[in-house]
């Protein structure tokens, strides 16, 4: 499947992506600084995908958040979700989940909030008012970090509805 590079602050990472055992499974090695090493079957429907935010570096597959060590000697974290990721934002609150039909805030370990969606999402981007949400029937909906819980405000467009509410906390 291939391999890419990523620096993050002091450390390089070499990343490796291979088939799983079966065709919805990937073999994921992450090598830091050409000392340290280790693997992850990741769901494989979706392609791997990285990012970076205050200050950290991540990995994520379908339904899996791999977090890199920030420094030397320190392991990956990783986190299991229930329902396939679009994207994931780092912010200093935590951790935005970008859902196939949820928007997730995760502290740690644990998810703090959620604000579920009637139609399936389609596209998400950060814009100056907050996350903008857009579903596959062109509902849009901001949505906001308050109080350490997500807010879903007015349609990101005129005359489009906001449909999320919020879901109950884990």
């Amino acid at each position: 499947m291939g391999s890419m590079a990523m620096v993050a602050g002091q450390s390089a990472f070499q990343i490796r992506v291979q088939p799983g055992d079966d065709a919805r499974q990937m073999t994921v090695t992450i090598t830091a600084d050409e000392c340290w090493e280790w693997t992850y079957k990741l769901p494989g429907w979706r392609p791997l995908a990285a990012g970076w935010g205050c200050g950290q570096a991540y990995l994520w597959s379908a339904r899996d958040l791999v977090i890199l060590p920030g420094a030397p000697g320190e392991d990956p974290r990783g986190l299991a979700i229930d329902e396939d990721l679009l994207l994931v934002f780092r912010i200093e609150d935590g951790w935005v989940l970008v859902c196939e039909t949820s928007v997730r805030l995760v502290t740690g370990p644990e998810e703090v909030s959620r604000l579920e969606f009637g139609e399936v999402i389609d596209r998400a981007r950060w814009t100056p008012d907050g996350l903008q949400i857009h579903d596959v029937e062109g509902a849009a909906t901001i949505v906001t970090v308050a109080g350490g819980q997500l807010v879903a405000g007015a349609g990101a467009e005129a005359g489009r509805p906001a449909r999320a509410r919020e879901g109950d906390r884990r």
